[in-house]
């Protein structure tokens, strides 16, 4: 199930790029493509995550090999899995948010309290991959450090919440900017 889900995540990250592009490349169409770039780079990067993990599986329900070997690969497929995951993944979606909430924030397609708390929320999580990335070890963003990521989860969530109950500002917007 977790594999699946890691599929969808990577799927929808793609999608989520995609899908906001159209909304916002009026207002920076640079930072739009960028941000669909490196939103569909994190979405490799959990692709990649999730294909180490169906490697893991495989390698645990396998025949009996010599105890090195599986050994030696568990490692390199744990760290391949957490560090594309953990380290480039998140990585790869802080520098595509960055670029929508800095686009959002230019544009006021939303309220710039919002986008501002979004970027904001990424240096943590930012600083968290970082860490997991220079700490060597597991690449895993892990124990405490698991709390650098909730302001920008929490941010998402309420940018979710605000679209869908109120979408973006129209009044902002090239057509209605035109009919004035």
């Amino acid at each position: 199930m977790a594999v699946l889900f890691q599929f969808l995540s990577a799927a929808a990250s793609a999608g989520i790029a995609i899908a906001l592009y159209p909304a916002i490349r009026e207002h920076g169409r640079g930072l739009a493509i960028g941000a669909v770039s490196f939103r569909t780079f994190e979405a490799v990067f959990y692709a990649v995550s999730a294909a180490a993990m169906l490697g893991l599986m495989a390698l645990a329900r396998g025949p009996a090999k010599d105890p090195t070997y599986v050994a030696s690969m568990s490692t390199i497929l744990g760290a391949l899995r957490n560090s594309s995951n953990f380290v480039f993944g998140v990585l790869a979606f802080s520098i595509g948010a960055a670029m929508y909430y800095l686009v959002l924030y230019r544009s006021k397609l939303i309220p710039r309290w919002l986008s501002a708390w979004g970027l904001a929320a990424i240096v943590p999580l930012v600083v968290a991959a970082l860490l997991a990335f220079f700490a060597g070890g597991s690449y895993a963003i892990a124990g405490h450090a698991q709390l650098m990521a909730a302001p920008i989860a929490l941010q998402e969530v309420v940018l979710g919440v605000w679209l869908i109950a109120k979408g973006f500002d129209s009044a902002t917007s090239p057509a209605a900017r035109t009919e004035i």
